[in-house]
């Protein structure tokens, strides 16, 4: 008997796609970008839109899916890194390309000079109009949809998805668009660095941007001084963006231990000579990448982190949060060696694995990025020590099979939290999976060398277990404030960090929690707002430190004085003495 036609699934009426960028041709738009499919039976259709450099202005063009415009949909997913592939081309862009006729219609033929249909081997991308995707996920959905359409579906068959090798002809105009943005960072960063002019002015120049303005924490500097500096601002002062402040039990008494053993005179914050204080330099050319369209460098984003968690630097290890700079990651991946890291850990005896969400800023390529650990410690437990058989299980890895101790059934059962990594990047540009796998190798290294465990084949935290996951979250417009948008990632995780995060929230990738939370309300205006407060605490800040230094500066040369004064009266004393045991003996 004939088999019956499967009956398409019953799909949404609209599906939107974020993309990072639209090429049609060879002409690229980056800004405010779409990809809109209507999916009703009557009128379905593909709806690109986007708004030109300078312009907030949205440009739309309208694709009827019956007619004959549209002849041909490609398209690719970015899957994990393949660091064996020997290729020097970029795959780690999830894109799909749509080959249509341009029409006065749909608005396409006004391109002619980037985009038509003349097949050109040596310019295939001017064949297509192809989006960059902004998450992998959504995109996945879309194309589940996409298949299921008896419009689309025609289109989205296996000889749609496209290999490696085929990438250039389709993406050749997103991946020279992506080249030129990385290189205007190079030059950005460089042009920071010149130093222009010669003999004094270039001296000058270079000592002006010397100058010292902050060294946070400092001495002297109570939380009266810094909440005082921080008056009137929004993060910088603590605001709670609608998430509920739930201080647990440990960290209350934490408290109160701290501040009955404290007076007045004493609650300042860290001072040197501390064995976990950190410290943070900000000069006048740090400062100045505080401007509208200038990139942050590592001593402003590390500065945020310190300033937005000072509350916690009293509870030292035993604060639920850690926070690495940014050199913590760039080390773990040029040494390619957890071992490299491990001072950053065992000298301040740091244990990772009580913490409930441990931050790491991600800095390659002129581009930050933000990966957060979230409960690593609640995987599994500490090896059994004695002799008893213990509960173990046989995990399959991607290289072999290996033995791990996992949480007690019951334990289990009673969890009400879950352990991943977040990968929170406002550009899409830095490759999750690659950071992902550099941070599970560290935990494993940070465990076995915990617990004595001296196996190199055995591993504990796989992604099977550790998942991996990118929620929806607010994304850049421009190429210049990616460090303003990790500063401001971080400072709605560490919100957070009192809310539980649950298998729940982890099975619908956060969407309630962080997606659609009120830790993570903001758009490009408070970009701007950020950057202005930010200047406005280190104005604040940089007199009250630079007046203390002064005055210890002052008290320092005063006492070397009276030092100095003091073995010159005493030299003079001795010389009396010996001049008068000589006159005395000469008398004699």
């Amino acid at each position: 008997s004939l088999t019956p036609r499967r009956k398409t699934r019953a799909v949404g009426d609209l599906a939107v796609l974020d993309a990072v960028r639209i090429a049609i041709g060879e002409k690229v738009f980056s800004s405010k970008c779409e990809l809109k499919i209507q999916f009703s039976s009557k009128e379905p259709y593909l709806l690109l839109s986007y708004a030109k450099r300078d312009s907030a202005k949205i440009q739309e063009h309208l694709i009827p899916l019956k007619s004959e415009t549209l002849t041909e949909v490609k398209y690719f997913i970015a899957t994990k890194d393949n660091d064996d592939y020997d290729s020097e081309i970029d795959d780690s862009m999830t894109f799909i390309s749509f080959r249509i006729q341009p029409t006065e219609e749909n608005g396409l033929d006004v391109f002619s000079n980037a985009y038509n249909q003349e097949s050109n081997e040596e310019k295939h991308s001017r064949e297509y109009v192809s989006v960059e995707c902004r998450d992998t996920d959504q995109f996945q959905a879309l194309l589940m949809q996409m298949k299921e359409h008896d419009d689309l579906s025609v289109w989205c068959n296996n000889g749609s998805e496209l290999k490696v090798p085929e990438l250039p002809k389709y993406n050749a105009s997103l991946a020279k668009a992506n080249a030129a943005e990385v290189n205007a960072r190079k030059r950005e960063s460089i042009g920071m660095k010149t130093r222009s002019g010669r003999g004094r002015g270039r001296k000058v120049l270079i000592d002006a941007e010397n100058k010292l303005l902050l060294v946070y924490p400092f001495k002297g500097a109570n939380e009266e001084m810094l909440a005082e500096a921080s008056t009137g601002l929004k993060e910088l002062s603590g605001h709670r963006l609608g998430v509920k402040d739930e201080m647990d039990v440990e960290e209350v008494e934490a408290t109160a231990n701290d501040s009955s053993d404290q007076n007045d005179d004493e609650a300042t914050v860290e001072v040197k000579g501390s064995a976990r204080a950190h410290y943070v330099t900000i000069c006048q050319e740090d400062y100045n990448r505080l401007e509208p369209g200038q990139f942050l460098n590592d001593s402003l984003v590390d500065f945020w982190m310190r300033w937005i968690s000072r509350e916690q630097s009293h509870l030292g290890n035993k604060s639920d949060v850690h926070f690495f700079t940014s050199h913590f990651m760039s080390t773990l991946e040029e040494e390619n060696d957890p071992s490299s890291v491990a001072s950053w850990t065992k000298k301040k005896k740091i244990d990772i694995f009580k913490k409930k969400l441990i931050f790491v800023p991600v800095n390659a390529d002129l581009h930050w990025s933000l990966c957060v650990i979230v409960n690593p410690g609640l995987l599994y437990q500490p090896p059994a020590k004695s002799s008893e058989a213990s509960d173990a299980m046989d995990v399959d890895t991607e290289d072999e099979t290996v033995s791990v101790e996992l949480m007690d059934t019951e334990d289990e059962a009673e969890a009400k939290e879950g352990s991943c990594i977040l990968f929170l990047d406002s550009l899409k540009m830095h490759r999750k999976d690659k950071v992902a796998r550099i941070i599970r190798k560290w935990l494993d290294f940070e465990w076995k060398r915990k617990h004595g465990i001296e196996d190199p084949k055995q591993k504990f935290f796989i992604s099977r277990d550790m998942q991996l996951l990118t929620p929806k979250i607010p994304y850049q417009e421009n190429g210049c404030d990616c460090g303003v948008f990790v500063c401001r990632y971080a400072y709605g995780l560490y919100l957070m960090r009192r809310q539980l995060f649950t298998p729940e929230d982890i099975n619908d990738n956060f969407k309630g929690m962080i997606t659609n939370g009120s830790a993570f309300a903001f758009d490009m205006k408070d970009i701007a707002r950020i950057r202005g407060e930010f200047t406005t605490l280190i104005d604040r800040l940089s007199p009250k430190y630079l007046a203390i230094k002064d005055a210890e500066e002052k008290a320092a040369k005063r006492a070397k004085k009276k030092a100095v004064a003091g073995e010159t009266t005493v030299e003079k004393a001795v010389t009396i003495l010996r001049e008068r045991e000589h006159t005395s003996k000469d008398g004699c």
